[in-house]
């Protein structure tokens, strides 16, 4: 099984191979001027919030936030 990692604009950062089961580690989202990282996401845009490889491969993207500027 594989975890595709892909960027706010679907460019691969990473692709993690792991056997079911396997505890996920998740990288550092990369830096977006101007937004804030909230979660990685699954294609249906919901956020994936498994510890373990499931038996299917998946493909997460970096969701992010507009950042707050404070005056």
């Amino acid at each position: 099984m594989q975890i595709s990692i892909l960027s706010k604009d679907e460019k691969l950062i990473e692709t993690v191979k792991l056997e079911e089961g396997a505890e996920i580690e998740f990288i550092e989202a990369p830096e977006v001027e101007g937004f804030e990282f909230v979660a990685w996401v699954d294609k249906n845009g919901e956020e994936f919030e498994e510890t373990e490889m499931p038996a299917e491969d998946v493909k997460l993207y970096a969701s992010y936030k507009e950042k707050v500027v404070e005056h």
